[in-house]
């Protein structure tokens, strides 16, 4: 896993520092570890520090903490809003609303396509018409049945 960061820190110009994401990312004891031995959850966290460790002023995340057990789930969330805090700009795609309400300041929900709703958490939820974000997302998405 170590080698994989070298590499990928060897791309960039300016990059973080891997061994303190591997750190932050609680991931540092296990650097000599191969890639393959490592659980789905610690895969996903990895794949966030590679696309960290260009130093992103934008970085894109699709299904960030699908496979990752609660607690891995906060421990990414907090570091990736110490990360926004410090300027980082993510660009989010989850289908967890209880993510979206901790990590996102603005959303947008896409159907088929095109945009249904766009805002903060609280004015999609009030352009639908609900009082959840899960319900507002059903809404806009025509699957309120459900």
């Amino acid at each position: 896993m170590e080698e994989l960061c070298l590499e990928y820190s060897s791309l960039y110009d300016k990059t973080a520092n891997y061994h303190q994401l591997l750190k932050q990312f609680s991931l540092d004891g296990l650097k000599k570890t191969f890639v393959s031995k490592l659980s789905g959850g610690e895969k996903q966290k990895l794949s966030v520090i590679l696309a960290l460790i260009g130093n992103p002023e934008i970085v894109f995340l699709d299904e960030l903490t699908n496979g990752l057990d609660v607690a891995a789930r906060r421990e990414v969330w907090n570091t990736l809003k110490k990360l926004k805090q410090k300027g980082l700009t993510i660009f989010l795609t989850t289908h967890y609303m209880e993510e979206v309400e901790a990590l996102c300041d603005k959303i947008c929900i896409i159907r088929n396509g095109k945009k249904v709703a766009e805002g903060s958490v609280a004015q999609v939820i009030s352009a639908s018409g609900k009082s959840k974000l899960e319900d507002a997302y059903l809404f806009f998405m025509e699957m309120e049945e459900l």
